[in-house]
Formats: C-alpha cells, structure tokens, sequence
C-alpha cells in the first residue's frame, strides 16, 4: 500500500504554475540517500499531499505553492516515506513483476530469463542471463541473490585485504571480516575489530566499494563519526565527501539493486 502524508500550507509569494505534468527528479537527503521525486500541480485546496509509490516520492501541491517550502517537510518526513518507497518496490516484485535491469560492479546489464534444465547465471557483456527451470520473478530474484552473494564472497575479501595492506602504515588491521546480509548499512565495525560488509556491496561500483572499506577501518580506531574520525578518513581519502555523495545514489537492500523500466532509484545511471 502506498504511504500518504498530507499537510495544510499557508503560501506567500505564490508562483503560478498552470502545468500538472512533472519529471522526476533525484533529491538527495541530508544522510545522502537518493530518491525520485517529483512534484504536480492541482487546482484546489491549500493542501500538500506526499505519497510514496514504487516509482518514487510523488508531491500534490497548488498551483501558488513554492516548492522550497516543501523541502523541511520532506526530509522531516522522510523515514516514513523512504520505508513506503522500498516497501512499495519490494511489493510489487512479490507481485511478479519482473526487474529489467540488474547492477554488478556499477554497471547496468538488462536482465533476462531463459528456462532451463537447470539454473545457473550468464554473466555478459551487457546483459546477465538468468538460466531457470520456471522462470518467474521470484525465482529471478532468489537467484539472483544467490548469484551475489557468491561472487562477493569471491571478490570483496581479496579486495579488502589488499586494501589492508596497501593501508599497513596506518596500522589499521581488523581481527576479521566477514560477509552479511545487511538492510540498514553497508559496513559495520565493532568493538573487537571485526568488519562486516554488506554482501549488495558487490553491485556497486569499486571505488565506491573502497570507500567503504576505507570508511570501516577508520572505525577501528574512532568507534564514533566525530572529528578525529573524519580527519583519520580524510588522510586516507582526501575525496571521500565525493565518493559519500555518490554512494547516495545506491540502494541498499536485500534485492541486491534492481530496477525497472521507467523509473528512478535503484541505482546509478551510467
């Protein structure tokens, strides 16, 4: 079911704006998750009403509203309407509709399912074939899953070992890391100098992938974001305010960034 926010405005300095047809446009929140918005305008009462769809954040407001009054709203609301966008978009692949496009590595591959006798995934040049019995949504997207799991089991450790020893004269070394699903966060560092990465981290791009590993082991010194933190990454990777930004517009869940035709979010257009 799609989350609905209303609101009573009052307007000064109203702009006239006699179209009710908008884009989307990709609005980045203090925390730096990216989601689509897009505003439309109606004839009507004083009202603005926020609704989040799979498709987005979609604002109503009249014709005499200015839209930077909307902005404290929407991020004062925004943990509601973040959940009802993944919510909405996790709905509707449990509906059987099927992704047309899957991430690896930061890049895009047009997904499509073949039957088969057995499954397996094709990975290509641009395109990842999904190789099923009964080829369904559900089964696409288990496979899937699966598919990535694998390969960062494969990839991220020898990575961020080597990252670890390119690092060596800071002196951060983690006791372990190990591999997890993860809803909330792409890394996680504790008290006894252990890393977990999220596993969807295989699908975005590698110096993406990097930052986070870099932002971990800073952790293992500075269990805090306070300034000591912040100067501790900023001597490892002078460019992480650039490299924070852009992870922003990578989702992270537990279908491991999907999309669909037609619509914004779930990754980054390359």
């Amino acid at each position: 079911m799609p989350f609905f926010l209303s609101f009573l405005s009052e307007f000064s300095n109203p702009i006239m704006e006699k179209s009710s047809k908008s884009r989307w446009k990709e609005v980045v929140n203090p925390q730096g998750r990216v989601l689509p918005v897009r505003v439309l305008r109606h004839a009507g009462k004083r009202m603005i009403k926020m609704r989040s769809t799979a498709e987005g954040i979609e604002i109503r407001m009249p014709h005499g509203a200015v839209e930077k009054e909307l902005f404290p709203m929407l991020f004062h609301h925004w943990p509601l309407l973040e959940q009802g966008y993944d919510n909405a978009r996790a709905a509707r692949v449990k509906t059987g509709q099927r992704p047309d496009y899957v991430y690896y590595q930061g890049e895009r591959y047009v997904a499509e399912m073949v039957p088969d006798t057995r499954s397996f995934v094709d990975l290509g040049a641009q395109k990842i074939i999904f190789h099923m019995e009964q080829p369904s949504p559900e089964a696409l997207f288990a496979l899937w899953k699966q598919w990535c799991a694998a390969r960062a089991q494969a990839e991220l450790p020898e990575r961020f070992w080597g990252l670890v020893h390119s690092l060596q004269a800071a002196g951060l070394v983690p006791q372990k890391l190990v591999l997890k699903k993860m809803r909330a966060s792409w890394g996680r560092c504790d008290s006894n100098g252990q890393i977990a990465l999220a596993q969807s981290l295989i699908c975005v791009p590698v110096l993406l992938q990097q930052y986070v590993m870099i932002h971990e082991l800073c952790h293992l010194r500075h269990l805090n974001h306070g300034k000591d933190f912040y100067r501790l990454l900023e001597q490892l990777l002078p460019e992480w305010r650039v490299q924070r930004q852009c992870l922003g517009h990578w989702r992270y869940s537990e279908f491991l960034l999907v999309d669909f035709v037609g619509q914004g979010g779930g990754g980054a257009e390359n």
